[in-house]
């Protein structure tokens, strides 16, 4: 019943709220109910087609993205930021780069870079980072090794030197 004295009430003073915030907090105030209350009493309303006249129903619309130079969008994402995630090759010459004198492991390589292991092996197997990795096949170091090409190169001159 106290939900029906709501509804009449807001069919014949709905027009007077400019804001639909208003609205609910004065039919909160009025028949001392709950917020819940008040908007089921107004959704009640705009099925019926009653309020529909009102502006204090309408929620705002979305704002509109504003054409301010080249930030028009919020969510939008830079290309080149993708490609520097997607670049395995730079962040693999990157890497070597910081090695400095030192030779790595490979799946440890792979690791320290963040590279998921189905790109890995498509991106080092490129023909042009052949001079950057080493397969050594003694007892202690055993596997494929990546360094600078200077090392690798003196590295390998040392190997050709033992029998």
């Amino acid at each position: 019943m106290k939900n029906k004295g709501m509804r009449d009430w807001m069919r014949e003073n709905g027009g007077r709220f400019d804001d639909r915030e208003k609205l609910v907090a004065e039919g909160m105030r009025r028949f001392h109910s709950t917020r819940k209350c008040v908007l089921d009493a107004i959704c009640q309303l705009r099925k019926q087609g009653c309020l529909e006249a009102l502006g204090a129903v309408a929620r705002p619309a979305a704002e509109k993205p504003r054409r301010n130079g080249k930030n028009m969008f919020r969510l939008s994402v830079d290309v080149a930021e993708i490609k520097r995630e997607y670049d395995e090759e730079a962040k693999i010459l990157e890497g070597i780069k910081a090695l400095g004198t030192r030779l790595i492991k490979d799946n440890d390589f792979r690791m320290e870079l963040d590279v998921p292991i189905d790109r890995w092996k498509v991106v080092s197997a490129l023909s042009k980072l052949a001079p950057y990795k080493k397969e050594l096949k003694g007892k202690r170091f055993r596997g494929l090794y990546w360094g600078s090409p200077e090392v690798i190169k003196e590295l390998a001159k040392k190997i050709d030197m033992l029998p």
